[in-house]
């Protein structure tokens, strides 16, 4: 046993595998071989990056660089958050409108409800004619509003209101009331 080196080995004039031109070439060349994957790897990461962004971000008649991919990715995805914080915001005050409206429609159902069973009664005889003017409303709402979104709700709703036979509404509110009355009406 060799007690000057520490090891086993009779032969102390040997070189060890890891001292050899051949490990060092072969460890030299893995080291390359890891380095070249890790540079294609980035180099895949930043083309992606650019096929992600819109047109409209990219530089025009500029080097790209990839740095200002970076750049740009970072204002895109700051755009992006900002865009969907808006929509949040729409998308909740849609809501409330909904929920608002859903609570008005229940509350109209209900009064209704209560009108009708008890028929006599001047409230039954208020609903009732509040519930033939919103049908009569309804019967031109619902067939000239564009519900497609709030613009083309606000846009038609003005010209539903101004196309609206408002002259009409008294007769159909006197109508409501003395049917409900049981008294026949003629126009």
């Amino acid at each position: 046993m060799d007690l000057q080196h520490g090891s086993g080995s009779s032969s102390a004039g040997t070189p060890k595998p890891q001292q050899t031109a051949e490990w060092a070439e072969r460890r030299k060349q893995t080291h390359l071989r890891c380095e070249k994957q890790r540079r294609e790897a980035i180099n895949n990461g930043y083309g992606e990056l650019k096929e992600l962004l819109p047109e409209n971000m990219l530089p025009v008649g500029c080097k790209q660089t990839n740095a200002s991919i970076l750049f740009r990715t970072c204002d895109y995805l700051k755009q992006m958050e900002d865009s969907n914080r808006t929509n949040d915001e729409k998308l909740k005050k849609k809501r409330s409108r909904l929920d608002a409206m859903q609570m008005i429609a229940q509350q109209y159902e209900s009064m209704i409800g209560e009108a009708s069973s008890s028929a006599s009664s001047p409230l039954s005889v208020q609903c009732e004619m509040l519930r033939a003017l919103l049908e009569y409303c309804f019967e031109s709402f619902s067939t000239q509003i564009d519900v497609s979104d709030y613009e083309s709700i606000t846009r038609t709703l003005i010209l539903w209101a101004d196309r609206l036979d408002v002259q009409r509404l008294p007769a159909v509110m006197v109508e409501a009331a003395t049917n409900s009355n049981g008294v026949s009406h003629r126009r």
